[in-house]
């Protein structure tokens, strides 16, 4: 069934109007694309951080063989065995392209890098839904932070101006701080 143009309308109404308290706490365009551009980084950067320390993670602690062994025989394992044939066929190219570019992958051993490899995505797979959620609210919160610095900087300098006493003489001096 085919949706109204209408319907999709009123649909991004309500999701602007949901977003404008948000949006509020930034006072111009150029301040909401800024913190925008800032908060994009700021995931991706939490994104890629997370991938790779999940990749060493299981790298290091290799959960197919500690853990996941007991689940093997069972209706889990069974289940969850095409979904990390999968995994594994994704991480075997993408391993082999992470070799070339890092030159510190080319002394690991590739079978392991590519068996963790399939690890890590099982699992970031399997806490996407706490993982995505977590890193939006991290990224508000980091770009809310950066907001309150950069407001805190411009009222110390303002609070800063004025009279002063020189560090050495006692003596008051007039300094300004640009």
């Amino acid at each position: 069934m085919r949706a109204r143009e209408g319907d999709d309308a009123g649909d991004a109404d309500k999701d602007e109007t949901r977003a404008r308290p948000i949006l509020d706490r930034f006072s111009t365009d150029d301040d909401r694309r800024r913190a925008r551009a800032r908060a994009r980084r700021f995931h991706e950067v939490i994104s890629v951080a997370f991938a790779a320390s999940t990749w060493i993670g299981c790298y290091a602690v290799r959960p197919s063989t500690t853990m996941l062994r007991p689940l093997r025989e069972t209706g889990v394992g069974k289940k969850l065995a095409p979904t990390f044939r999968r995994a594994l066929e994704a991480a075997a190219t993408q391993t082999a392209r992470a070799t070339t570019r890092v030159p510190a992958l080319r002394a690991a051993n590739p079978e392991r890098l590519t068996l963790s490899l399939a690890e890590s995505l099982m699992f970031r797979g399997a806490i996407k839904p706490i993982t995505f959620g977590g890193k939006l609210w991290l990224s508000y919160r980091f770009v809310v932070w950066t907001k309150t610095l950069g407001d805190g900087a411009r009222a110390g300098t303002a609070k800063t101006r004025g009279r002063t006493r020189g560090r050495r003489s006692g003596k008051s001096t007039d300094v300004v701080v640009r």
